[in-house]
């Protein structure tokens, strides 16, 4: 019974830090596209 209890928790924490590295890359990503976005509009602009 316990090492059912450690296995699952060790599977949440493994879980909560895929989400987290999922969640930084797209935040990455998010600025990435808005960077994208500012240097198109300052060609557009000159």
């Amino acid at each position: 019974m316990s090492t059912y209890i450690i296995s699952k928790t060790f599977a949440a924490r493994r879980q909560r830090r895929l989400k987290r590295a999922y969640l930084q890359c797209d935040r990455q990503a998010v600025w990435f596209r808005i960077g994208l976005g500012r240097e198109t509009f300052r060609d557009e602009l000159s």
